[in-house]
């Protein structure tokens, strides 16, 4: 018996909808031909996931209520943890807390608070008492001998708006908050005339290895600096300036084939910790051939000529400064950085 095939004719419905379906995809192939993409490269806290925070508030859906959640158990736990480290350190320091101080101390590190829920009245206060101690806060002081973010004191600060039940980040809450980037992060979103994805990877070295594969197909690179490290160590190893782990970093990125004739945004991020540090350290800790003042203005523009020094004629580099918790101003840098693309994407 031989086989027999069905001549049924495909109806108007399906007919319809093959249609819709193929329109669909044209669109959507069309879409990602004319999608710009960019990768988002720097070392280990340097700004990168509060760019893309920031992209997400600015030009996407912002934040679920699953991120609220995540974010207000990851501050709650930060703030045990950086106290934690205070504390640690003061012992390494040898700088004793005043007496009243110092039971609770020692008690605060003996029971290792750690979870979002130990962050209870109980501990609220010992944080408090901890955290106006001002041996603490010379320790805090000295947070470029070992790994602590800035933004630590913020959050201790509003530590009762924090601790409270009904409890709900706000946007700069969720700026601030420092979460490594593990992996590879995308946000794909329009801006102006120009549809961006904007890839975020690891800046931690374990990280970096997995950078390659993304390398190759890019239009274009940010590399963000945090300009006020100049003076405090990586979280990885603490015989390494950060600065110096950056430029080294950024070096050897310029010379990867794939990025040959790709224009380059160098966003020099953090000038408000760095302005403010400034009045205190110089630059010449790092770089003694600086022979200016300690002028923000001049020691910046030594900075950025220190990463344009390490590039070559064949690359297309465009810096601006910025600090990207702040978003009123970071709608205009990303403004210009849609400038600048959409100039170099004709000579590309």
């Amino acid at each position: 018996m031989g086989c027999k095939f069905s001549t049924k004719k495909i109806s108007q419905k399906d007919s319809k909808r093959n249609k819709d379906i193929e329109i669909r995809l044209q669109s959507d192939y069309k879409k990602e031909q004319n999608k710009t993409k960019i990768i988002l490269l720097g070392t280990g806290e340097s700004g990168k996931s509060t760019l893309i925070k920031q992209l997400s508030l600015l030009f996407s859906n912002g934040f679920d209520e699953d991120d609220f959640v995540t974010y207000r158990d990851t501050i709650r736990s930060n703030i045990l943890f950086h106290m934690n480290i205070l504390l640690q350190e003061a012992t390494k320091l040898k700088i004793k807390l005043e007496e009243q101080n110092q039971l609770i101390a020692e008690n605060f590190l003996k029971k290792e608070y750690c979870l979002p829920n130990d962050l209870n009245p109980e501990t609220t206060e010992q944080i408090n008492l901890l955290w106006k101690d001002p041996n603490i806060r010379k320790v805090y002081d000295l947070r470029s001998s070992f790994s602590l973010p800035d933004s630590c004191s913020y959050y201790f600060d509003e530590i009762d708006r924090i601790v409270a039940q009904e409890y709900k980040p706000t946007s700069k809450d969720i700026l601030l908050c420092r979460i490594p980037t593990t992996g590879i992060n995308s946000i794909d979103f329009q801006n102006k005339d120009l549809l961006w994805e904007v890839i975020d990877v690891g800046g931690q070295r374990s990280e970096r290895r997995k950078w390659i594969d993304h390398f190759y197909d890019v239009d274009f690179l940010i590399y963000i600096v945090a300009t006020s490290e100049y003076d405090q160590k990586l979280f990885e190893d603490l015989t390494v300036n950060r600065m110096e782990e950056s430029l080294t970093m950024f070096q050897s990125i310029m010379k990867i084939p794939a990025f040959a004739n790709k224009p380059c945004v160098l966003l020099l991020n953090k000038i408000d910790l760095f302005e403010e540090k400034i009045k205190k350290i110089s630059i010449k800790s790092l770089f003694p051939e600086y022979l200016g003042d300690d002028d923000p203005t001049s020691c910046l523009k030594f900075i950025e000529q220190k990463f344009f020094d390490l590039v070559d004629n064949s690359h297309q580099i465009f810096s601006i400064s910025c600090c990207a918790t702040e978003t009123d101003k970071m709608r205009d840098v990303f403004d210009q950085i849609n400038k600048y693309f959409a100039q170099n994407s004709k000579k590309i």
